[in-house]
């Protein structure tokens, strides 16, 4: 969703290629009822679209592009395997405020529906809800996430989230480091992208931020890092900021989109 009407969390939001600007009530977990409320209707301009314009769904056969007269088939990506492991979040003044360390399964729970208190894939990206996706405990490194991604394109994301109550974490840094084990575009240099994201409880559109995108590197554990913005839209009918940036989800969200 594009245009003057996507509200930013934080002007480092990058519409153009991400899934959207905004996510609809996660706490619901995806009321069908409820967001067609939301939307107004399909005339209405959508709160998130689930599957974004070209971003191919998994299973879906494979695109075709035209060149010169003749038909090439479109780059194939294959099931992408990554680690998850020391997620933190730091006070302004570097103390630790919250972290999922992954010693055990306790924080990990393998649905395709955000789950509280438990890292979940969400239902919002086509390749976490696909057959073939996981999210999982691994034993890797004294503990850590295992996220399975069954990609098969380019131009698709899997997303993985927790959602906590909702507490103040402006200024807030938060990192983690994230191993990309095998899969993605076959493209040494660009196998695949990751970025942290976070998530608003501002109604009635959930405005969101992301972290840098990291290009992942096959067997190379890598720094994944996103500075909570100081202010949040307090309202989709208001243009008003208010002080403070409330927090009730945080997440990872792989790519195949093409490296910048």
């Amino acid at each position: 969703m594009t245009g003057p009407h996507c509200r930013r969390f934080t002007q480092h939001f990058n519409a153009s290629r991400k899934p959207g600007c905004y996510r609809s009530s996660h706490a619901a977990v995806l009321l069908v009822s409820a967001l067609i409320a939301a939307c107004g209707g399909p005339d209405a301009e959508a709160l998130f679209d689930p599957t974004p314009t070209g971003v191919a769904t998994a299973g879906a056969p494979t695109a075709l592009a035209a060149t010169g007269g003749s038909v090439t088939a479109m780059p194939q990506s294959s099931a992408l395997v990554a680690l998850l492991d020391d997620v933190v979040i730091g006070e302004p003044g570097g103390a630790q405020a919250r972290a999922w360390r992954f010693d055990s399964d306790a924080d990990v729970a393998d649905m395709d529906q955000s789950v509280f208190g438990k890292w979940a894939r969400t239902a919002f990206s086509p390749i976490g809800t696909a057959p073939g996706a996981r999210d999982s405990f691994s034993t890797d490194e004294g503990g850590c996430l295992e996220n399975d991604a069954p990609f098969s394109g380019p131009s698709q994301y899997y997303e993985v989230s927790v959602l906590f109550t909702a507490a103040d974490y402006a200024k807030h840094h938060i990192s983690a480091r994230i191993e990309l084990v095998s899969g993605g575009m076959p493209d040494a240099t660009c196998p695949a992208q990751a970025e942290l994201f976070v998530v608003a409880p501002v109604p009635p559109l959930y405005p969101m931020a992301e972290g840098a995108s990291v290009t992942l590197h096959t067997g190379a554990w890598q720094m994944l890092n996103l500075d909570v913005p100081d202010a949040t839209v307090a309202a989709a009918s208001s243009d008003t900021v208010s002080s403070g940036s409330p927090i009730d989800q945080l997440g990872l969200r792989i790519t195949t989109y093409p490296c910048e």
